[in-house]
């Protein structure tokens, strides 16, 4: 065995197991770029025979990584931390809901306006229980990425709003739903998420959706109660151009 640049060439019969089928070749060469020669999956792995397959192992099962995180200690789990927005220009400045075709900030002050009131003690209250999955609310699984969660885990559960594909999502207003396309792209990118305590909202968060199924920590924001009322004293248009929307 020969090593040159970190690239280790042998000869011999190799019968292998990846993803539940047997390889046997006998490779003229075998390089390996970066991998683990003692780990069960050959991750890189490039053989020379019958022209050039690449082997590439296959992503853990998310289920299974929810487990096992799960299981870690308490000191190895990072807890988010999630900025607070207390003024409009803070909003504005956060870039959420913009530019367009983004439904956020019209997502945001129809939530604002329409679904929640506040009571003598400043309680948030909702108007519809998010439950009944009302104008696409749904419950949002506040899951790890990597080791970390996307929000707080308070014990609260969390309910999720501004999918426009989501049934039931077609009762918003057209303001709010008059850019989507239909396709995945910035005309559904929006989302608000609020945790449920009875009949009050514990706290509104606005993010935005990347991918299939993850959300943008970076573009995660909590809104304060302060910041919910400063919007309910604008009108829609007003609030809009505030937001240079």
């Amino acid at each position: 065995m020969s090593r040159r640049s970190g690239v280790q060439s042998v000869f011999q019969f190799i019968p292998k197991v990846f993803s539940g089928v047997e390889v046997r070749a006998v490779c003229r060469t075998l390089e390996f770029f970066h991998s683990n020669l003692h780990t069960p999956c050959l991750h890189g792995a490039r053989f020379a025979h019958r022209g050039i397959v690449m082997l590439e192992q296959e992503p853990e099962n998310k289920l299974q990584k929810e487990k096992e995180l799960q299981k870690l200690p308490e000191n190895q789990l990072i807890m988010p931390r999630v900025r607070t927005l207390n003024e409009l220009s803070q909003l504005q400045a956060s870039g959420f809901g913009q530019p367009w075709p983004r439904h956020g900030l019209k997502l945001l002050y129809w939530f604002v306006n329409k679904f929640i009131d506040f009571d003598d003690d400043n309680e948030m209250c909702w108007r519809y229980d998010p439950e009944r999955r009302l104008y696409g609310f749904h419950p949002f699984e506040n899951r790890y990425d990597g080791n970390v969660r996307l929000l707080p885990d308070t014990g609260l559960p969390y309910y999720e709003v501004g999918n426009l594909s989501k049934p039931r999502a077609h009762r918003l207003p057209r303001y709010v739903r008059k850019d989507y396309t239909g396709h995945h792209d910035d005309s559904n990118t929006d989302r608000i998420i609020v945790s449920v305590n009875d009949e009050y909202f514990d706290r509104v968060y606005v993010t935005e959706h990347c991918g299939e199924s993850n959300y943008n920590s970076h573009g995660t924001y909590r809104i304060s109660r302060g910041l919910l009322m400063i919007i309910q004293d604008y009108t829609r248009d007003d609030f809009l151009s505030e937001m240079g929307f």
